[in-house]
């Protein structure tokens, strides 16, 4: 604690000096409260509501209150040079300024702030010191008040708000199940893995995973595995090598298999990537992958070459049923539909 005091006597700027320290801070005071939250509840909770718990101020408050205590001290004892640097200095005795605003505002017993008030600031600083440090004292504990009251109407607000969140996503909750099979799985990388191993659909990027340098946009990740994540999620990349056709005849093994932590022990290194070559120009045109392009070749034979329905409903129960013999994610589905009804138009 005492070191915790010492840097806030810092003589730089909370705001632009110290407020980064500020949740380090919050971390240190969590643990007064070991004994009352256990195990992960206690990482739980958060920064500002530290404060609130254990009642000891932001570090930014404890700052304010140890410069004017400090400047306190130098009305009565700092001598003519110390005065000196100061005033070459600039930056504390320009925070301090802003300290001596926040203790007058509002109260109407104080001098007023200025270079002409300091001789009368002087003398008060030096002959009431006791006084000033209770007005000061009672001052922060008003605005540590403001801050209690604000943070834990915010917190509440911030619960509020997670909750509905919390239960909009689960009401929109995502059911990834295979038509083709009935399978029902957690995550959309559960369905991924179940596509490849039953149904051999392949997933699009590894088949233009070649070395360890992205050839569309001229990146080294020194890491074959790396590279094929980056594959995975920049479909810019991957459409720039599918129009270039350069697709490898050495599939990339998929995520997590014994092939990939194979490779990952072979590749292992701390560097970071860093682009080596120019990039490959842009293109414009955005290709399906072949489970997607096979599903709308076979629905519009499907819906060209057969007597439809007269009922939406049944039409729509033949296009269901006409993507269901294909392995695609619910996303890609609705891509599908959407494409079916444009080309309808």
């Amino acid at each position: 604690m005492f070191k915790l005091r010492h840097i806030a006597s810092d003589y730089f700027k909370p705001d632009k000096g110290l407020a980064f320290q500020s949740p380090d801070v919050a971390a240190i005071y969590s643990n007064l409260k070991t004994r009352t939250y256990k195990g992960e509840l206690l990482y739980r909770v958060l920064a500002p509501v530290v404060h609130v718990i254990t009642g000891v101020p932001p570090l930014a408050y404890l700052a304010r209150k140890a410069r004017l205590s400090l400047l306190c001290s130098m009305a009565c004892f700092a001598p003519l040079a110390l005065w000196a640097v100061l005033q070459e200095e600039r930056t504390w005795l320009r925070q301090v300024n802003l300290d001596l605003q926040w203790l007058v505002d509002g109260d109407e017993r104080w001098p007023a702030v200025g270079g002409d008030n300091w001789p009368e600031w002087n003398g008060l600083l030096a002959s009431s010191t006791t006084w000033v440090k209770r007005q000061i004292k009672a001052k922060l504990q008003r605005d540590m008040r403001v801050f209690r009251d604000h943070t834990v109407t915010m917190v509440c607000l911030w619960a509020i708000w997670r909750r509905a969140a919390t239960t909009d996503m689960v009401d929109r909750k995502v059911i990834w199940v295979c038509r083709l099979c009935g399978k029902r799985v957690k995550t959309r990388a559960a369905l991924g893995a179940h596509f490849f191993k039953t149904h051999q659909r392949l997933a699009r990027h590894r088949a233009y995973v070649h070395g360890t340098r992205c050839q569309a946009c001229g990146r080294e990740f020194w890491c074959r595995n790396r590279l094929a994540i980056h594959l995975r999620d920049a479909p810019s990349c991957l459409q720039k090598l599918h129009e270039a056709k350069l697709t490898v005849e050495i599939i990339a093994p998929g995520l997590g298999s014994k092939k990939w932590r194979q490779q990952a022990d072979e590749d292992y290194t701390l560097a970071t990537s860093r682009p080596m070559d120019a990039p490959m120009p842009e293109v414009l045109t955005d290709t399906w992958h072949e489970p997607m392009l096979q599903a709308h070749r076979d629905l519009s034979e499907l819906l060209t070459e057969t007597t439809l329905p007269h009922s939406a409903i049944a039409i729509r129960k033949l296009i269901e049923d006409g993507m269901a013999k294909h392995p695609l994610y619910p996303d890609e589905m609705d891509e599908l539909a959407s494409y079916l009804l444009k080309e309808a138009d």
